[in-house]
């Protein structure tokens, strides 16, 4: 599975993976596993750094649609519900300084994920299995 960083705020290359599973590390550090709907190609994401953190939906099946990353203020209905999600005022978010950012994790079914970041986040897949289903 071949899966880059694009250009730009969206990163549909993660669409249509399965998050099998989420880890709360030291109330900073947030990893999913992600997988194919074969369970192969076994990935974690990691988010560092987290100021807050919403998490919704969270169910048997859990499918990505899309990940955006915002760095500044933007008019976008994504935008929105990010800041909505994570109690952030989108018409002045004083939390986008110049160094954080905020991730939303879009759901075609199951978990909404929204992270507030004090740093800026890029994303690094770690291959962590090559098969997890039988």
């Amino acid at each position: 599975m071949n899966i880059e960083n694009p250009d730009g705020r969206s990163m549909s290359c993660l669409h249509d993976l399965h998050i099998d599973r989420l880890r709360i590390e030291d109330r900073r550090r947030l990893a999913l596993s992600l997988s194919t709907e074969c369970g192969r190609y076994v990935h974690e994401v990691i988010f560092d750094n987290i100021v807050r953190l919403s998490i919704d939906g969270f169910s048997m099946q859990n499918i990505i649609l899309d990940l955006s990353v915002f760095t500044e203020r933007e008019a976008s209905f994504e935008f929105d519900r990010a800041c909505a999600l994570l109690g952030v005022d989108p018409a002045y978010p004083h939390e986008l300084d110049g160094t954080g950012c905020i991730v939303l994790i879009e759901a075609t079914i199951g978990a909404e994920i929204a992270c507030l970041m004090s740093q800026p986040w890029q994303l690094v897949l770690h291959q962590i299995s090559g098969n997890v289903r039988a």
